[in-house]
C-alpha cells in the first residue's frame, strides 16, 4: 500500500507540512478549487467548520469559509456575542451549517 498526501491529526497540527507522507496533493480548496491540502477551521467562532483552504483564499477571506463568516469574524467581539446569543435563542445548540443559515437570513 502506497500512502499519498498528508496525514490528518485531530489536534492543533491538523494537516501541516510535518504531516506530509508524499508530495501528492489529493484535495482542493473548497472556495476556488485550486489543488490544496491544508485543513483549517473557519475564523468565525460561531461557525468554526473544518475545511480545506489555499493560501490565496485564506488571505482573501481572512481565514473564513465564506463572505458571511468573514464579515462576522471581523466584527467587534461584543457584536459577535450579540449574534451568538440571538441565534442560540432561536435554534439552541446547532451544527455550523445551521448557524451559518441563520447568519445569512439575518443579513437579508
Amino acid at each position: 500500500m502506497h500512502l499519498q498526501g498528508k496525514n490528518f491529526t485531530f489536534d492543533s497540527r491538523l494537516s501541516g507540512d510535518d504531516q506530509r507522507v508524499s508530495a501528492d496533493v489529493i484535495a482542493s480548496c473548497h472556495q476556488c478549487g485550486k489543488p490544496c491540502d491544508t485543513h483549517t477551521n473557519c475564523s468565525n467562532k460561531l461557525c468554526h467548520v473544518l475545511f480545506i483552504q489555499c493560501e490565496d483564499c485564506r488571505a482573501k477571506y481572512s481565514g473564513a469559509c465564506s463572505e458571511v463568516c468573514e464579515e462576522v469574524s471581523l466584527l467587534p467581539k461584543e457584536e459577535q456575542q450579540k449574534i451568538a446569543h440571538a441565534i442560540s435563542e432561536q435554534v439552541g445548540e446547532a451544527s455550523p451549517s445551521v448557524w451559518k443559515d441563520r447568519l445569512v437570513e439575518g443579513q437579508r
